[in-house]
């Protein structure tokens, strides 16, 4: 159903308590489904988003987002934003609530509800064989785990503000290699950029971990993000390892200066500083949409042979010309940022004008979707 938030804003720090912040009011249209299941016993609840224009005789990946400790599944909705690019890129959203607040790192009750939700939802929506989960904080937390515990395929992971403890990194040898893409600020004063010893490795010790069991180089290729919003006393880099294929990408953006925050989001002085020079939900739904166009590109309902854009000349600049199966576009900028969203209208042309330099460019169809680089001059 429809409706709109206007409300204290919850967010929670791992520490284990709730900071409340009046944020002022927010009027975010959410199309959301709330719905349960009883696992062993006990109720356990969810938030589903379709992306728009969904429709059943289409196949959708499956995201699935964890909250923080005390926070809840409504709050990691508005807080991630993932709700708006999951309808450019076209996938169905879940946000599943742990049990008081908090998920079960040491057990696998919690594993075996998603489990068990995955099953349900793929008997109740449309959704294809591209499955993958991202979390923040204590969520993040779990997101590792899953990677560990989860019995069946993970396509991809992203992580915000969480870690992977010892005990898990030891326990783990014998797990997939799983793409995985991780954002951390070095401010991070909830869940430590350098670690709490001795239960929770640095950060840098997690990210190598994953390269060594993805079988990744040990040398890595380290991009500045431009500093667009000097005000939020933040940098980025972009650090990427040299892995064989999409199967093994480890991508990690590392925060300078940033807290314990969801990169893009809105501000929370209190959780540390918050990057605005990218937007971290953006640059999850690429990297999950690429690995699940690289797994499925040999099955019909993932074709996009016909989607085709090229820039043709206008009289004052730039136009992109869609070919007549695209429906709707999406363009981003290379750290992730939204710089336009469309429908294509019947004469399949738009005006890309005040768009300049190297892009990534969306199209969508009615059964098919494409993502490729484009340069605007």
């Amino acid at each position: 159903m429809n409706f709109k938030y206007n409300y204290w804003l919850h967010l929670v720090m791992s520490a284990g308590y709730t900071l409340a912040l009046w944020v002022g009011t927010l009027n975010i249209q959410v199309s959301a489904q709330y719905d349960s299941i009883q696992v062993r016993g006990v109720w356990r609840s969810f938030i589903v988003h379709l992306p728009r224009n969904y429709q059943p005789n289409v196949k959708y990946p499956l995201v699935m987002q964890f909250h923080g400790l005390q926070s809840n599944a409504a709050q990691q909705e508005i807080y991630s934003g993932f709700d708006f690019v999951a309808d450019s890129f076209q996938f169905v959203v879940v946000y599943p609530n742990a049990v008081n607040g908090q998920w079960n790192i040491a057990g696998d009750e919690d594993v075996l509800f998603i489990e068990t939700l995955t099953e349900v939802l793929k008997q109740r929506y449309a959704i294809n064989n591209c499955l993958f989960f991202s979390g923040i904080s204590d969520g993040g937390f779990f997101t590792y785990k899953l990677a560990c515990a989860y019995t069946g395929h993970i396509d991809g992971i992203a992580v915000v503000a969480g870690n992977m403890t010892k005990f898990l990194q030891s326990s783990c040898s014998g797990a997939s290699q799983i793409p995985l893409l991780h954002f951390h600020g070095t401010a991070d004063a909830i869940v430590a950029y350098k670690g709490v010893s001795p239960l929770i490795p640095p950060v840098d010790s997690t990210i190598s971990w994953w390269r060594i069991h993805n079988g990744c180089q040990d040398d890595s290729v380290v991009t500045e993000i431009p500093d667009i919003d000097a005000a939020d006393h933040c940098t980025a880099l972009h650090i990427k390892f040299s892995c064989t294929g999409n199967a093994s990408s480890v991508i990690f953006y590392r925060i300078d200066n940033g807290g314990h925050t969801w990169p893009g989001s809105i501000p929370v002085p209190p959780l540390g500083n918050t990057c605005q020079d990218i937007r971290a939900s953006s640059i999850m739904a690429h990297f999950f949409s690429a690995l699940c166009i690289s797994k499925t590109s040999s099955q019909d309902d993932i074709s996009n042979d016909e989607l085709q854009a090229e820039i043709i000349q206008g009289g004052e600049g730039y136009l992109l010309h869609c070919h007549r199966e695209v429906k709707e576009i999406s363009i981003f900028d290379l750290s992730g940022r939204l710089l336009m969203h469309t429908d294509v209208t019947h004469n399949n042309t738009i005006d890309i004008r005040s768009i300049h330099g190297l892009c990534i460019l969306s199209l969508r169809g009615h059964r098919q979707y494409r993502i490729q680089k484009l340069f605007i001059p």
